[in-house]
Formats: C-alpha cells, structure tokens, sequence
C-alpha cells in the first residue's frame, strides 16, 4: 500500500474515520463526513478518469458473464427437455419397429401357409 496514492472516505459523521494514503504513501487519518466512495490512483499515473473507465469496464465485464452464466442454465434446461422428448421418441419409434416385425412376421406365415396349400394342390 506504500506505493499508492489513495483517499478512502468513509463514514458518515465526525466521529468516524477512513484512511488517506498521501503520495509518498505516507497513512494518515481522514475524518471527513459524508464520503462514500473510494479514489484509488497508483504511482504509474492512472487518472480518476482511467480508474472510471476501468470500472466500467469491470462492470459490463460481470454483466456479461452473468448473461452468459444465464444463457448456460437456459440452454442446459433445454438440452434436459430435448433429450427427455429424444428418449421418449426413441422409445415410440423401438415400438414402433417392433410392431411392424410382428405384422411382417404374420404376413411372412400367411404367404407361407398359402404356399404351402398351393403345393398341396398341385
């Protein structure tokens, strides 16, 4: 923290405190009333303005990554419905399958048992 410019005011009366850090890194108190936001500037020589724009930055950061952590849990929940209907359809279509060899089978008897009469007849 020697390294940093910074004046943290915080509290909203006299009796409260914060910290401000001078430019030689120096600590001292700060009893000022009302502050309630942090001002933070490092020796490289970022500018309020900087610090602003970085923040911002951060926030539509997080934002970002909320909507995306959103479209996550959308997209999975819709895989979970998707693959559930998959499953269900899938199982239709196996008694499906199965019920056209069946049929197959008793037509396949039917043609044999009329063979086998015409045999007979001959």
């Amino acid at each position: 923290m020697g390294n940093l410019r910074a004046l943290a005011a915080w509290g909203g009366n006299t009796e409260e405190s914060g910290i401000y850090v001078g430019a030689g890194g120096k600590i001292a108190e700060d009893r000022r009333s009302g502050g309630r936001y942090t001002l933070v500037m490092s020796d490289a020589g970022f500018t309020f303005d900087e610090f602003q724009a970085l923040e911002q930055k951060v926030v539509r950061a997080v934002e970002i990554v909320k909507r995306e952590r959103e479209a996550r849990a959308a997209a999975e929940a819709e895989l979970g419905t998707l693959r559930a209907q998959l499953a269900a359809q899938s199982s239709a279509t196996d008694a499906q399958v199965a019920a056209l060899n069946k049929e197959r089978d008793e037509i396949r008897q039917r043609v044999e048992s009329m063979i086998a009469q015409m045999d007979e007849l001959l």
